[in-house]
């Protein structure tokens, strides 16, 4: 089993360097006429696995808690949300989910797909996904953690996750 602290900063590294993967391939999507979708929608288009639905659900749990009014940056949410699911994935294939690669942005990619898995069973239920999600996941995530990755090693951040 990971440690907790441990698994924390680390996926908080990646979170942060995945947003910015997440925008620059949202962009260059954008560029080619394909825009992406969140992974709550069922669209036959590149499907985000990391979407402010998930930042936007903790944030209301906690908004239940502490009687504040949480008004935060769409970007602050999606790090939020991807932050969630990078710690959940890291625990999930710590204890057993396959990883399909050897390669650092393949466990990247598998982290984020178990990871908003186990999110998108919570927040829909216990519900498959179509085809075209799958597909469009596989066409969003790939990308996504390559350029994690890459952006990762450009600034000596990938010893950190």
């Amino acid at each position: 089993m990971p440690d907790f602290k441990k698994s924390a900063i680390a996926s908080a590294w990646l979170a942060a360097v995945l947003v910015v993967a997440m925008y620059i391939v949202n962009y260059v999507f954008t560029l080619i006429k394909l825009t992406p979708t969140t992974l709550f929608t069922s669209f036959p288009t590149p499907v985000s696995p990391i979407s402010g639905t998930i930042g936007a659900k903790i944030l209301n749990m906690f908004a239940g808690i502490i009687p504040v009014t949480l008004d935060i940056p769409s970007i602050a949410v999606l790090f939020i949300s991807a932050w969630a699911s990078i710690l959940v994935g890291t625990y999930l294939i710590a204890y057993g989910l396959p990883v399909v690669g050897k390669t650092r942005w393949a466990k990247v990619a598998w982290t984020v797909i178990w990871g908003a898995a186990a999110f998108y069973l919570l927040i829909v239920g216990i519900k498959l996904i179509t085809i075209n999600q799958a597909i469009g996941l596989i066409i969003y995530t790939v990308p996504a953690a390559y350029v994690a990755v890459w952006i990762g090693n450009m600034f000596g951040l990938t010893d950190k996750f």
